[in-house]
């Protein structure tokens, strides 16, 4: 199995005012992620719109959120973490959100 490297975006990074939760966001990006990545995971879904753009829920301390990140070439690249659940209306978030900051 390849080693899959991890990044995260400054958006990512300071997400949380609080460094316990931005800690456990961190872990879950540089531990979990790759491993849910390589044993291709159900809860793992594409972004509808978008090539190689993929999602999870992921739980936070005691909040639920939603994180969007690009895989491509063993390489994870976290791009966006919101409140919002719903798949469709998420869907339609991250796409915005990456428009206006590229």
């Amino acid at each position: 199995m390849a080693t899959i490297a991890t990044s995260y975006t400054p958006f990512i990074a300071t997400f949380f005012p609080n460094p316990t939760e931005e800690t456990k966001l961190l872990a879950f990006i540089q531990t979990k992620l790759p491993i849910y990545v390589a044993q291709r995971s159900p809860k793992i879904k594409p972004v509808a719109g978008s090539q190689h753009l993929y999602e999870l829920k992921v739980r936070i301390g005691a909040d639920f959120y939603r994180l969007a990140y690009r895989y491509e070439a063993n390489q994870i690249q976290a791009l966006y973490l919101t409140k919002t659940l719903r798949k469709v209306h998420f869907d339609r978030e991250v796409l915005r959100f990456l428009r206006s900051s590229s």
